[in-house]
Order: structure tokens, then sequence, then C-alpha cells
């Protein structure tokens, strides 16, 4: 199991450094060990923390059907293992996942299921510290699956709760990356409702927070994307002027 360890250290290096493959063969390797050093014990946590990485890694590397295989097994093992406390927040961790994944692969309806699970759980987990980043993360793919369901009004719903929340965890640090792509998802699904100025207000407060935390790179591409949504939304109003003086800030 050392070894194994090891291997699962040097596994999550590579995907930090963003070689999938080369995780993917280290995890495979661990799983190799562990499945041989636990075969008395086939639901233990360690094998399905190493299910678990290697269904990141197909992820990664934009194997969505293989991932969901990983997570789902995952999954198992660890409801096997935490059947005296099915509020744990691995069984949430896996469950959020697998929405994600299957968000990718198209099934929104299988999205929001997973997410709403993952909530639940989280709920449990977090009573005591209601505005925890980790519901705000599930609300925000909520919104997104809503949103990709063609459900817009749905989507500003979840998006506001965990923007709600954010403005909480992050007091001391507003121009933080997970209230700008918030702020984001909001303008976006109030440009799809038809309702431009709102979109511009929410794209007007993304783009204050990147110009703040991109101060030393002005020509980050998360200005330039916010910038070509502003100039959507102006046109979507009708004012091509604007909507061209932002499309060429942006370029």
């Amino acid at each position: 199991p050392a070894i194994a360890g090891t291997l699962m250290c040097l596994g999550n290096a590579w995907r930090a450094l963003g070689d999938a493959h080369k995780a993917l063969s280290y995890y495979e390797r661990a799983l190799a060990i562990h499945e041989q050093a636990y075969k008395d014990e086939p639901n233990h946590p360690l094998i399905a923390a190493n299910l678990f990485c290697l269904g990141n890694a197909w992820r990664a590397l934009g194997d969505g059907r293989q991932a969901v295989s990983f997570f789902q097994r995952a999954l198992t093992m660890y409801e096997q293992v935490y059947q005296e406390t099915p509020n744990h927040p691995d069984i949430a961790g896996t469950l959020g996942n697998l929405g994600i994944v299957w968000g990718a692969l198209g099934d929104g309806r299988k999205a929001v299921s997973f997410y709403q699970r993952a909530l639940a759980i989280y709920k449990q987990v977090y009573h005591e510290t209601p505005n925890h980043p980790d519901i705000a993360s599930i609300l925000n793919n909520l919104g997104i699956a809503w949103r990709d369901l063609g459900d817009a009004r749905q989507a500003v719903s979840f998006y506001q709760r965990a923007l709600a929340i954010y403005e909480q965890v992050y007091q001391e640090t507003p121009n933080h990356p997970d209230i700008a792509t918030t702020l984001n998802n909001l303008g976006n699904a109030w440009l799809a409702l038809g309702d431009g100025r709102k979109a511009i207000s929410f794209y007007q407060r993304v783009l204050a927070i990147y110009e703040q935390s991109y101060q030393e790179t002005p020509n980050h591409p998360d200005i330039a994307s916010t910038l070509n949504n502003l100039g959507a939304a102006w046109q979507n109003l009708g004012d091509a002027r604007q909507a061209v003086s932002y499309y060429d800030r942006a370029l």
C-alpha cells in the first residue's frame, strides 16, 4: 500500500501538471496494488479514492463514458464504506463529479439528478456552516445544467443562490474568480432570457473584477471574453455603436 500511495501522489502531480495520460498510468498501477492488498476487503476507501482519481483522469482526457464508469464504481464503494454515515463528503463529491460528466455528455436531466443528491448531502454535512463553497459550487453547477436544459429562469435562481454564498465566503477577497464566474453565468442567463440591460449590469461587474485581478496582464483572455459578452448584450439591445466599441476592445 505504501508504494500505491506514492503512485497516487505521482498521478496527482502529473494531473496538476496537465498530463492526464501520465496520471492515468500511475493511477492504474496504484489500483492494481490496492486491489491485491485489499482483496479480502474489496470495498476499501483507498480503492474508492483510486477509482475516483481514475474518473477524474478520464474526464480530463475528454472520455466522459470512461469517467462515468469509474465514478460509478467509486460511488458504489463509498456507499458501502459509509453505510452508517451516508451523508459523507466523499459520496457528495463523487455525485457532483457524475453530474459534471453527465452534463458534458449532454444529459442535463441526469446531471441535475446527481447534483441534487450531492446538494442534499452537503446541506447535511455543512448544516452549521451553510455558506460553504462546496454548496455554492453545486448550486452553480445546477444553474449550468438548467441553462443547458433551456430553462434560464431556473438557472438564474441557482446562480443567485450560489452568488449569495460566494459573496459571504469571500468577503475579504471580493475579486475572487468564483464570484466573477457566477456573475458571468448570471449575465449569460439574463441575455438568454432577452434582458440585455440585466446582462450588461452583471458583465460590467465581471469586467471590474477581472480588471482588478489582471492589472499586470491587461490583455488577459478573461477580460477579452467579458468585453465580447458586453458587445453581444449591447447588440441585443440594438445599440450597434456600443457593441462595436466593446468588440473592438476585445480584439
